[in-house]
């Protein structure tokens, strides 16, 4: 359990910096009727579940199909 959750307030950082670099490009050249910071919510969200089905897909699964899945979920 320890390690899950340092592992998962590490990885925080990185949970609140990937929406911003993605919106930084989609929101202007796309110029959706929501705004800015109703667009990283959701994105926020959306990487936090991510990132939680991939640590279950690496926990679960065997070594050599997790880390193809884990990368396939995570990106």
């Amino acid at each position: 359990m320890a390690h899950f959750l340092a592992k998962d307030i590490v990885d925080h950082f990185n949970t609140l910096i990937k929406p911003v670099v993605y919106l930084s490009m989609f929101y202007f050249f796309t110029n959706p009727g929501s705004t800015f910071f109703d667009n990283y919510i959701v994105l926020v969200c959306l990487v936090y579940c991510v990132t939680g089905m991939g640590y279950a897909f690496a926990t679960f699964l065997n070594p050599g199909p997790a880390q193809l899945v884990v990368i396939w979920v995570k990106y």
